[in-house]
């Protein structure tokens, strides 16, 4: 329902006589207690969220939903500190060489490549 709000005592009055209003006038005090009940019947996130995951199988999958809401769901561990780790040895230059590489192969494994 739509709602229009007023303090107007003569128009809060008329309003209850008219029977095809395509409104609810109510005074601020009415809206603030109407907004309170229509918040304390919002789902809880929980709810909210098995909802969705169900529609999202439903609608696309069971393999594209968990690739979706893999891209949501943080990871574990630190990674600054593995790649420090991972790449301790390696200088730039190692890692350019590397990438050169990798470019070459697969330039080179490329169906049309000649």
């Amino acid at each position: 329902a739509d709602y229009f709000c007023t303090c107007d005592d003569r128009l809060l009055r008329r309003a209850k006589t008219v029977s095809n209003l395509n409104i609810v006038v109510v005074t601020p005090l009415e809206l603030v207690e109407e907004l309170n009940i229509m918040i304390a019947e919002t789902k809880p996130l929980a709810e909210i969220t098995h909802e969705a995951i169900r529609i999202l199988f439903r609608e696309m999958g069971v393999v594209n939903t968990v690739r979706f809401i893999n891209q949501y769901t943080a990871g574990y561990g630190n990674y600054t500190e593995e790649r420090r780790e991972l790449f301790a040895e390696q200088t730039l230059e190692d890692l350019v060489s590397k990438i050169k590489q990798r470019r070459e192969r697969s330039i080179k494994s490329e169906p049309n490549a000649e």
